[in-house]
């Protein structure tokens, strides 16, 4: 059995049920990983790695929005994931490319790990586009502070 995932040329690139790996911490806290197709601006298809977190709001309890961990613009697949002591998470994978055009041409795949930390947060306080009225894909330059 091949331990590569396709992805076909008209698939639904909406995640799957067998794809969602959950994780709760030290305080309750419920938080699910997963992969999910996504197509860049001339309609390639990559394999990503996603995450949400079950939380409260004071309001009620919710599932945050989904934000994509990963932007390799490759398949990732075959995931596993740490949250380190120091809430860093660890994320290990296969990481390939694949032509849809060549018969499903696969790339060499390797494995890949990587690390995202909270390294703390930052505040737009000013947002500059280079022309005075931008088209889709013009250049945006943000200055921020470090909170």
């Amino acid at each position: 059995e091949s331990v590569v995932s396709f992805i076909q040329e008209n698939e639904d690139i909406s995640p799957t049920f067998s794809t969602f790996k959950p994780y709760v911490d030290k305080d309750g806290n419920l938080y699910v990983v997963w992969l999910q197709g996504v197509k860049d601006k001339d309609g390639n298809i990559a394999q990503e790695v996603f995450a949400s977190a079950f939380i409260d709001d004071g309001e009620g309890t919710s599932w945050s929005e989904g934000v994509q961990l990963t932007n390799s613009g490759k398949v990732n697949d075959e995931f596993a994931y740490l949250v380190k002591a120091d809430g860093s998470l660890l994320i290990v994978n296969n990481q390939f490319e694949q032509d849809l055009k060549a018969d499903n041409m696969v790339s060499d795949y390797k494995l890949v790990a990587t690390t995202f930390a909270n390294t703390g947060s930052l505040e737009a306080v000013e947002v500059k586009y280079e022309e005075e009225y931008p088209l889709p894909k013009s250049d945006l330059k943000v200055n921020s502070v470090s909170l």
